[in-house]
Order: structure tokens, then C-alpha cells, then sequence
């Protein structure tokens, strides 16, 4: 879109890379909340991705341990917004192919190809070549002995909610009994619709409802629910209010509910604790920093109770070596396109990038009693 090649957007793979590299970190996971490289299901951008991953986080988190969300720019790479606005009669199409603003059509919605909720991409190829990944919802088990319990949701911030013709609606849902995680299925498939689309809002609660009770069947005494687009899908609050954190990109920009390096007791939360983490990637001048979040889960003893902490670090990649932010350019509001250099830091070509601890928002603790035991991060 002549926006994701600046400094900014590769400081969040130098930075991870420092991270790991320089500081030592050693996450089991990664949790990537949407809008993976703006490529609307193209097999080419998948793999690319895959790669890179694997690259810069130097096969610390193994392809099968990458766990995607859906956002709308991984529906279309325009991500099916206002200009779509232009073809009421039509549907929000799959892939890159585009006029102008318009998405065209490009690939099928297949059954047979599914997106494994291991982040393992599982392609047929048919007489046309490989068939897209589908979109869908999905709970994370990473570690038995883990207190916590991953929701992926479906609230992708799309404008058009139909897709493509033959995205199915199917509605006999249940969960298979998988580990680490599982998928939300019918007997057919995935379950792709939009939780803001036509009877998203019953799925998206029938969903959360079925997630909660598969994690509490687990023993998981912390429920992180995660969508793209921050958005009131599901609007019964006696749901809503069991979730601890709720994490949210698709605003290029950042905030947490709580101060930064604050702690909030399970038994204190009345309302699911916020991040929103989507200052990277595509630069709207919205932040002058590109961030990415670190989860670390470390058990402790209170008295005669077992408890959990959980750690939400926020690091920054990128902090704008801009003389204002945003300035103005061609293709709209910017920050990014230069970042301070981080001597000692990884180098890809653009200056020294590290992973640095968040300069407006650092994170906060979440305290909770224990379900399960041992220390483990993301």
C-alpha cells in the first residue's frame, strides 16, 4: 500500500531478534493479533511470513507454536473497508486481487484446507493451485501445567461482513477434544462468520460461552480472550465479565486500561483488563513507538494459597527519530520512516534496532489463584 516498508515496520522483527538473541528471552509461543503482513490469504505472503518468523526469531518458536488471529487484512489485503462500499450487491472477496479500492475475486473457500490452530497451515492444491487458509475462532491450551487459557475470537474490523460467496454459516457446533488447542467446528468445518456480521453476535456468545466452560473443564483459572478489532460483537456481560484480559490490535496505536507496572488481583477485576497493541506494521502516524507484548506466568505461594502472576511487559522496537509525529507525506500521517538507532542492537541495514522497555506504556501484573503449576512464557 506504499506504507509498510518503512524503518518502523521491520524494527519489530530486529527487535524481536535482539530480544532473543542479545536479552536472552526464550518464548515457547508467539500470538500475532491480526493483520499478518496485509496478504488477504495469499499463499505467496503466508509462507513469506512463516519464514521470517522463523528467521528473526531464530527457530526459538517453532512454525507450529505461531498462532494467528484474524484481522481484515488477512480477509482481503485491502481489508475489506469503506471501498467496498462501491459494490453494495457484492461480497468482500479473499486474497490480493483488487480494482482501485474494490476487492475482486481471486480463490475459493475450501473445506478441505484449514488452518490448524497449531498456526500450521495445512493447503490442498486443486487443479487451480493451493486454496486459501480459512478464517476461524479457536481456543489455546499452550502448556497443561499453565494457569491460562487463549480465546481467538472473530471480530476482524471488517466494513463488508460477507465473504466471498461461499464462506459457510454453518450453525451444529462443537468442540473437538484437541491439545494444545482446538477449534470451534461443525461437522462440516470452521465456523467463518465475522461476530459484527449477520448473527455474529449470538455465535461470537456461543462461542465464548463454550471456550469458558472448555478452560474451566481444563482447570484454568485466567481466561485471555483475543480479537483483532476491539468491538461489541458479543453484548452479554455476564460473559464478558469472566474474561481477565482482553487484547485487541487493528487501531495503529497503543493504550492498556491499567497504569503501567500496576497489579490488579483477579478477586478486584470487574471488567476484563485492556492492551491494545497495534502500533506496527502499517504507519497511520497514530504513535511515535512500534511495540510488541511479553506474557510470562510465574507461580508463587501466598500463605497456604497457590497463586499465579502473570507479567504483561510491553517492549518498543522502534521509538520515531521523526522532528514531530505524525508528519504529513503522500500517502497520509507518518512516524515511522525513521527510528532512533539502539547501539548494540540488531542491524538489518536501517541502524541498530532493540527491544526496549515501553516508553508511554510498560505493562501491568495480573494476579490470579493458580490452577495448574510451572513458569512458562509467550
Amino acid at each position: 500500500m506504499g506504507k509498510c516498508a518503512y524503518e518502523g515496520a521491520f524494527s519489530l522483527y530486529e527487535g524481536l531478534e535482539d530480544f532473543i538473541v542479545n536479552q536472552g528471552a526464550k518464548p515457547t509461543a508467539a500470538l500475532i493479533v491480526g493483520d499478518i503482513a496485509y496478504g488477504g490469504g495469499s499463499q505467496l505472503v503466508n509462507n513469506a511470513t512463516r519464514h521470517a518468523f522463523q528467521k528473526y526469531l531464530h527457530g526459538q518458536v517453532p512454525v507450529d507454536r505461531v498462532y494467528p488471529v484474524m484481522g481484515n487484512h488477512d480477509i482481503h489485503f485491502l481489508g475489506c473497508s469503506k471501498g467496498e462500499v462501491l459494490t453494495p450487491f457484492l461480497p468482500c472477496y479473499y486474497g490480493t486481487a483488487h480494482t482501485s479500492v474494490v476487492s475482486n475475486y481471486e480463490m475459493t473457500f475450501s473445506w478441505e484446507t484449514q488452518w490448524d490452530a497449531t498456526g500450521d497451515p495445512r493447503e490442498t492444491h486443486g487443479e487451480t493451485g493451493p486454496t486459501w487458509i480459512a478464517p476461524l475462532r479457536y481456543n489455546l491450551n499452550l502448556d497443561n501445567r499453565s494457569s491460562v487459557h487463549f480465546i481467538a475470537g472473530l471480530i476482524s474490523g471488517v466494513y463488508r461482513t460477507y465473504w466471498n460467496n461461499d464462506t459457510p454459516a454453518e450453525t451444529g457446533l462443537k468442540f473437538p477434544q484437541h491439545v494444545p488447542s482446538f477449534r470451534w467446528t461443525s461437522v462440516m468445518g470452521v465456523v467463518a462468520v465475522d461476530a459484527m456480521g449477520s448473527g455474529g453476535d449470538t455465535l461470537e456468545c456461543r462461542f465464548l460461552r463454550d471456550s469458558l466452560e472448555e478452560g474451566r473443564r481444563l482447570k484454568k483459572s485466567i481466561f485471555i480472550y483475543m480479537t483483532h478489532n476491539f468491538a461489541k460483537a458479543c453484548k452479554d456481560w455476564s460473559l464478558i465479565r469472566q474474561l481477565d484480559v482482553w487484547i485487541t490490535g487493528h487501531k495503529h496505536s497503543r493504550w492498556q486500561s491499567e497504569p503501567s507496572r500496576s497489579e490488579m488481583a483477579q478477586e478486584f477485576r470487574h471488567y476484563p483488563l485492556r492492551i491494545l497493541i497495534g502500533n506496527g506494521g502499517f504507519d497511520e502516524g497514530a504513535s511515535d513507538t512500534v511495540s510488541f507484548g511479553h506474557l510470562r506466568e510465574v507461580p508463587y505461594k501466598d500463605g497456604d494459597q497457590e497463586r499465579v502472576k502473570l507479567h504483561f511487559d510491553i517492549y518498543d522496537t522502534c521509538i520515531s527519530d521523526d522532528w514531530h509525529c505524525p508528519l504529513i507525506g503522500l500517502t497520509g500521517p507518518y512516524c515511522w520512516d525513521k527510528c532512533q538507532a539502539m547501539p548494540g542492537g540488531i542491524d538489518g541495514g536501517g541502524g541498530p534496532r532493540k527491544a526496549t522497555t515501553g516508553l508511554h506504556f510498560s505493562g501491568f501484573t495480573f494476579d490470579a489463584p493458580r490452577a495448574n503449576a510451572a513458569p512458562t512464557e509467550w
